[in-house]
């Protein structure tokens, strides 16, 4: 028997509380509009309660902010990968900008991750001590790097009175990238009963409707 997907609550959407979205411009996206899910080969329908919230424009941004960071690595071969998931969190936490881990083969075929972080100066010691602390590592190197991080900002979109944040990113004074934060996703998928793959659809499509 073919599933059925659960259609969305038609509850009225309510207004954005948080001073940034009310300062925005704020207009409403014709509901029940198709949208192609790819991942799931069907089409889902946009809520007819979706409000797109334009952030206010900002002038004058440069094309990209240009700062030095500290770029800490270390090589592991023999720890737990149980234990790596709250590495990361442990180097987030002390105010690392990103940790990621890679996997290497080292010498003799060993196979292994290699921990990278980015961070700021008024970190690296902290930095070091989880490294130190909490994987095997005994050793790390550094370096300097300069990163470039372009102009970012934050619209909103509301699914049934649940607000989505929107990322979007410019260079040279136009977007060039937008993205729907996964975390808010989830949270509006369970609040509504809803798929993450259709309310992320729908939030992509509003955020066009946005664009238009």
């Amino acid at each position: 028997m073919p599933s059925t997907m659960r259609p969305p609550s038609r509850r009225k959407a309510s207004s954005m509380s948080s001073s940034g979205a009310s300062a925005g411009r704020r207009k409403r996206v014709r509901g029940d509009t198709p949208v192609r899910s790819h991942s799931r080969g069907h089409e889902a329908s946009i809520p007819p309660s979706v409000v797109v919230i334009d952030a206010a424009p900002y002038d004058e941004v440069p094309m990209s902010e240009r700062t030095t960071r500290t770029q800490i690595e270390a090589n592991v071969d023999d720890l737990d990968p149980r234990i790596w998931p709250r590495v990361i969190e442990q180097l987030l936490a002390v105010g690392a900008d990103d940790a990621w881990i890679t996997p290497i083969v080292m010498k003799k075929g060993r196979p292994a991750f290699t921990l990278g972080v980015l961070c700021g100066d008024g970190v690296v010691d902290e930095v070091r001590r989880v490294i130190f602390t909490e994987t095997s590592s005994i050793g790390l190197r550094e370096t300097i790097v300069t990163k470039h991080a372009l102009p970012r900002s934050f619209t909103s979109v509301e699914i049934e009175g649940h607000p989505i944040a929107i990322k979007r990113a410019d260079f040279d004074g136009t977007e060039v990238n937008r993205s729907v934060e996964w975390d808010d996703v989830v949270r509006v998928a369970d609040a509504l009963g809803m798929s993450a793959n259709d309310v992320l659809v729908a939030a992509l499509q509003a955020g066009r409707e946005q664009q238009a």
